[in-house]
């Protein structure tokens, strides 16, 4: 397990150098593999990583690449 203080220090530090858009999110008792932990935990993960995805990465449209 991640020491749940350096999981804080390194979100600290990253909102002190602008990075608002990180998040903190703490999965009580799960460790590295949060395949190993809780079912709720496992989905609430990767529909977060869906949303990141899909917020930063989606392109506007599907067609916005084929625009010259």
């Amino acid at each position: 397990q991640v020491p749940w203080a350096q999981s804080e220090w390194m979100f600290q530090s990253l909102r002190r150098l602008g990075h608002q858009q990180a998040a903190l999110r703490i999965y009580p008792g799960a460790d590295h593999s949060i395949v190993r932990g809780s079912r709720a935990f496992y989905i609430d993960y990767y529909q977060q990583i869906f949303a990141w995805w899909e917020k930063y990465l989606a392109p506007q449209s599907a067609t916005e690449h084929l625009q010259p």
